[in-house]
């Protein structure tokens, strides 16, 4: 295997190598990701955090509400396909406005926490589609920490 180095001394391959060992991998385990017409994206958890709630608390609402909400989506097939097949996740920073529509959507959780924001609905857990992901996912920021914004 030819190793590359970039100017930070850390091995650098071009796109056009592909390594089959991880090609398989990916495969194996992510079956539903390659299709004949190319590549789509693997179904996705989104779970939309309202911008208000506080950082520190934050994992511990994704955490109670996710767990919420596989015990809600359980039984939905979709559900059970990207809990078995990708199990990938995307967490967002929504505002109230985003937040309300992503509220509208069909099989979705939403979860708060008793002691932060007056209980205030805060974390909207949506069930994972195949296709047709709503744009006020599709175009929402990936959470970071708001001192990092």
């Amino acid at each position: 295997m030819r190793h590359y180095t970039n100017t930070n001394n850390t091995i650098d391959f071009p796109k056009t190598v592909t390594d089959p060992v991880r090609q398989e991998f990916e495969n194996v385990c992510y079956p539903n990701f390659g299709v004949t017409s190319g590549h789509r994206t693997p179904m996705r958890m989104y779970i939309a955090v309202l911008d208000e709630f506080p950082d520190y608390m934050t994992p511990t609402l994704v955490a109670h509400s996710v767990l919420n909400a596989h015990i809600k989506f359980q039984d939905i097939p979709e559900y059970q396909k990207w809990f078995n097949e990708s199990f990938k996740k995307c967490v967002v920073r929504v505002n109230q406005k985003e937040f309300d529509k992503i509220a509208q959507l069909p099989n979705v959780h939403l979860g708060h926490e008793n002691n932060t924001l007056g209980a205030k609905k805060s974390c909207a857990v949506v069930c994972p589609v195949d296709n047709n992901l709503p744009n006020v996912l599709k175009f929402a920021k990936l959470w970071k920490p708001k001192e990092f914004n």
